[in-house]
């Protein structure tokens, strides 16, 4: 039984939304912490509730890096144990971890979620390296469809779409 609170961790990233940020009341944690096995495991925490293991894609790791209001967690995982040249970026919500992709490429990390549900992150495009993506559920189906990661070149421009 450890004897210090999980959050005191060092091996825990802690990512916190506020619903009332002038009172400081957490809402939902994220981030990610060593398990059992050794593995980095992405998790959400309610406030009043225990570390719930969010999953991955297939894979032994999956790390969390941002939430927003809504609780959508976003990061990367790996997509079935292949280390870090297999990881995914991903979006969890409604307790499902989803893969976000296009066909221009692989989106590998999700770095930040805002109120409206855009994802941002890095992405490597099938022909010219590493690239920033943003993703946006145009029709609203909480899924990664075709055309909606969007790819943007070193200089902030876009690139193209998938």
């Amino acid at each position: 039984e450890p004897t210090t609170n999980a959050i005191d961790d060092t091996t825990i990233f802690v990512g916190t939304h506020y619903h009332d940020f002038l009172n400081r009341q957490a809402d939902t944690t994220a981030g990610s912490a060593t398990n059992a096995s050794g593995y980095q495991r992405a998790f959400v925490r309610p406030p009043a509730g225990p570390l719930k293991d969010i999953g991955s894609l297939g894979g032994n790791t999956a790390e969390a890096y941002d939430i927003n209001g809504s609780g959508q967690v976003v990061g990367a995982s790996e997509a079935s144990g292949g280390g870090s040249l297999d990881d995914r970026a991903f979006i969890w919500q409604s307790d499902t971890m989803q893969a976000l992709t296009a066909t221009w490429g692989t989106p590998v990390r999700a770095d930040g979620i805002n109120e409206a549900g855009l994802v941002v992150g890095s992405a490597t495009h099938n022909t010219s390296g590493t690239h920033a993506f943003l993703w946006k559920d145009t029709n609203g189906n909480g899924q990664s469809d075709p055309g909606e990661v969007n790819i943007f070149g070193n200089s902030g421009g876009s690139r193209g779409s998938s």
